[in-house]
């Protein structure tokens, strides 16, 4: 078959030449070899007679491989081995032409197959006076790209570069174009932009730049035909989130005033490069953009080359892009153009273009699914950048993309939409444990992810994402259903049945999601809540005698439909005693769920070590406000257990509780306006002093023990600084260097924020206590946590202005972030 497929090309190249197809009168036999692309397909063509590897020509060697490959190649062809390489070899026939375009029947020529696709064309080279590459159409749309090059090469060679070498067209008809080989004294191109020669393209890059009025450039308006056919197009392969985030990128674009224009290469990419020291040559000039957005080479080969060349990635290509306009950062100026408006120009230019081209092609190569999830990833870090799409939504649209293509269930998930989760809900999804590690990798690689930190159990990965904006968002991906040692589920049943209901995502159906949330909350010992419930009311008459009959199975007793979601103390009892008989957890399988769950405990204990966040301040600098915002931060978006201390551990009561008892004592101390003590006694001092610090010292180990090694952030409203600062508040007067003192012998909590604002934004709030103490109480602080800072290393003390709340929370919450 390939014989025949490489004897066709040949005989299509020849003919274009002006050679006739053989005639028995005057027959030519020219016998070729050939080698094969990686799926089978013939790639190059060469006549037997050659005894120079001319194919090399077309041959990109960026990396090591590539270029051993083509040494081996030569090495081969120097000792007329060249028979060794080929993949295959035909023999084809022809008649005398006329007045052939060039003799074939000599010529050590070489033919390149072109890609396959509407654009595919074939190239010929063709040695002798400096040699030459004739390009011939093959493909539906390759004689209109054919003449724009043409169109193109007739352009710059009136208007020639000072660095930039472009080939010059030597002919051009219906049936062909020719053009000058630039090879000599040339090298292939860096595939790192900022190894080329600088100078040359920044000549390529900031020529001929015009700015125009949104209504004047033919940019938009050519997208938005584009964009229309791609709609009138149905049963399209392409992702639906993409076209949609395309969209609506477009109608962010469109709303921008100016447009910088310029000419483009159109596929400024390595392989379509040449260079030396100071040059750079570009060929391939098919794509020609007589007026694209200014920088589009730019872009294209940053995008093409980090994609097409290992599919390193939108984030690759984000860190590449940015270093690029830093070093160009005074030729944009200089040209007053808007690089991040240029680069989503391009993007709209170069994903409606081949987007189209995608959409009505039948066999897509594996490079097509790089470029899109590439782009998606693009448009969804613009969309965030533009403030059009809030980024924990668009990220659950993407991750519903993702999966679309993925067997995967989601569970608890009762909503009209995935779009419309709440803001600190979560998501559930059992999958594959081969698709759970692929989603976290390409989590961690989403522009939108400032952060992904992940926990590793025996069934399950718990993600929790970090989004630029601060919003927080949490996915269990689910390959085994357990609870603690126990296996109470089966996830591929649930994936098997799982259904699509149109809302974006996969869900386990009815049945086996009532079960998974009857026997989470039953197994965990609690009912189940009310938002689950409304659920029963939603099933059939079926489903629910089904579900019924599951639990009946489980809990050995008839329960009443009502009672359902209320299970007694002896269901659930009687639930677990019958998972535990379950085949999956006896035997062999129960050591294994043991020994895994212990694995489990270990990693938990390990990675979710608790610490201690200590908030101080002068009564009125907003500490109660900015404690309870941080609790309900740490429980519901970070999702570890809190707990709230005030001033000290309280293993001892306060003193005045031994006399009235804890409620009465409590009950006084809040009603008592703070630093009202009497007391002016040193021994006295000393002795109450030494009360509390007991009460440090000892409850230190407990709190310790009781929260921190569990994993709860513990949150302390005060806390020992102001004996060192303000001891008069706890009715104790000592010199500071002896409350100072006892702080060494004290376990350092991990943050530690003094909340400080104005006398005036202090005396608004609150009116206990004089301008002068505030400001005296303030430097206090102050200059504490800054001798605290320098010899403290492993803690934090920071002072915030507690001015605007927002900023404040801001900060905290960043740093109890980056330190959990």
């Amino acid at each position: 078959m390939n014989q025949q497929q490489a004897r066709d090309f040949v005989l299509h190249a020849f003919m274009s030449f002006g050679y006739r197809v053989s005639a028995a009168e005057s027959k030519l036999t020219v016998k070729c070899f050939y080698i094969n692309n990686p799926d089978g397909t013939v790639r190059w063509i060469w006549p037997a007679h050659s005894q120079r590897p001319a194919f090399l020509r077309f041959y990109f060697t960026g990396s090591w491989k590539s270029k051993l490959f083509a040494l081996v190649v030569r090495f081969l062809f120097a000792l007329g081995l060249q028979k060794f390489i080929a993949d295959g070899e035909c023999s084809v026939s022809f008649g005398h032409p006329e007045q052939p375009y060039a003799d074939v029947t000599t010529a050590q020529w070489a033919l390149f197959t072109g890609t396959k696709g509407p654009n595919r064309k074939l190239v010929v080279y063709l040695p002798g006076a400096g040699g030459q590459f004739v390009k011939i159409p093959y493909g539906e749309l390759s004689s209109s790209i054919l003449q724009m090059e043409a169109t193109a090469l007739t352009h710059w060679q009136d208007k020639p570069l000072q660095l930039v070498v472009i080939p010059k067209l030597l002919a051009s008809s219906d049936a062909l174009l020719a053009q000058q080989n630039v090879s000599f004294g040339m090298s292939p191109a860096s595939i790192h932009w900022l190894q080329l020669p600088q100078q040359a393209v920044q000549e390529w890059c900031f020529r001929s730049i015009n700015s125009n009025h949104i209504s004047d450039s033919n940019i938009p308006a050519q997208i938005a035909e584009r964009l229309q056919r791609l709609q009138a197009i149905r049963h399209t392969p392409l992702p639906e989130g993409l076209m949609l985030k395309l969209q609506l990128l477009f109608s962010t674009a469109s709303n921008w005033e100016n447009i910088h224009e310029a000419p483009a290469h159109g596929d400024c990419t390595p392989w379509n490069m040449l260079m030396n020291e100071q040059k750079i040559a570009l060929i391939d000039w098919e794509l020609y953009k007589p007026s694209a957005s200014a920088l589009y080479d730019a872009f294209h080969f940053h995008y093409q080359t980090t994609v097409l060349i290992g599919n390193q990635g939108f984030a690759a290509i984000r860190q590449k892009l940015d270093a690029w306009h830093q070093l160009c950062h005074p030729q944009l100026e200089k040209h007053g153009l808007n690089i991040a408006q240029l680069e989503q120009w391009y993007l709209l230019d170069v994903i409606s273009y081949y987007a189209e081209i995608y959409a009505q092609q039948k066999d897509w190569h594996l490079q097509i699914g790089w470029l899109l999830q590439t782009w998606s990833d693009a448009l969804s870090y613009w969309l965030m950048k533009n403030n059009a799409v809030a980024d924990r939504t668009q990220l659950i649209a993407d991750i519903s993309e993702w999966l679309s293509a993925k067997k995967h269930a989601a569970v608890k998930m009762h909503l009209p939409h995935v779009l419309l989760l709440p803001l600190h809900s979560d998501i559930d999804i059992c999958m594959e444990r081969s698709t759970a590690s692929a989603m976290m990798t390409w989590l961690q690689q989403h522009p939108l992810c400032k952060q992904v930190v992940l926990r590793s159990r025996s069934n399950m990965t718990q993600a929790g994402i970090y989004l630029h904006s601060g919003n927080v968002l949490h996915i269990d991906a689910i390959w085994q259903l357990k609870r603690k040692a126990i296996q109470f589920m089966n996830v591929q049943a649930m994936l098997a049945t799982a259904v699509n209901d149109g809302r974006g995502i996969l869900v386990a159906d009815s049945y086996h999601d009532a079960m998974y949330t009857w026997l989470f909350y039953v197994l965990n010992g609690a009912a189940i809540p009310e938002k689950y419930q409304q659920q029963w009311h939603q099933f059939t008459q079926e489903e629910k005698s089904a579900l019924l009959a599951a639990v009946e199975r489980y809990s050995k007793q008839q329960e009443p439909a009502e009672a359902l979601f209320t299970p007694s103390k002896e269901t659930m009892q009687s639930a677990a005693a019958y998972v535990r008989q379950a085949p999956q957890n006896r035997g062999v399988h129960f050591i294994v769920n043991l020994f895994q769950y212990g694995i489990d405990m270990i990693r938990d204990w390990k990675n979710n070590r608790g610490f201690i966040i200590t908030f101080s301040g002068v009564d009125g600098a907003g500490k109660s406000t900015i404690i309870e915002a941080t609790r309900q931060h740490v429980e519901k978006v970070m999702r570890r257990k809190v707990v709230v201390l005030r001033h000290r551990p309280s293993l001892l009561p306060i003193l005045s509780a031994w006399k009235h008892g804890k409620e009465a004592a409590e009950k006084k101390a809040a009603q008592t306006l703070p630093r009202q003590g009497a007391n002016k006694s040193s021994i006295g001092s000393l002795l109450r002093f030494a009360y509390y610090y007991a009460d440090y010292l000892l409850g230190q180990f407990y709190i310790q023990l009781k929260y921190v090694m569990r994993g709860y952030v513990v949150l302390y409203d005060r806390y020992y600084f102001d004996f060192i600062n303000d001891s008069k508040r706890s009715n104790i007067q000592l010199p500071k260097y002896v409350t100072t003192a006892g702080y060494a012998l004290l376990l350092k909590p991990k943050l530690n924020f003094f909340l400080w604002a104005t006398p005036e934004e202090i005396l608004s709030r609150k009116q206990e206590l004089s301008a002068e103490t505030i400001v005296s109480l303030t430097n206090d602080y102050m200059q504490l946590f800054d001798s605290m800072r320098k010899r403290y290393k492993s803690s934090s003390y920071e002072p915030i202005h507690n001015e605007q709340l927002n900023n404040t929370l801001q900060t905290i919450f960043q740093q109890i972030q980056a330190a959990a």
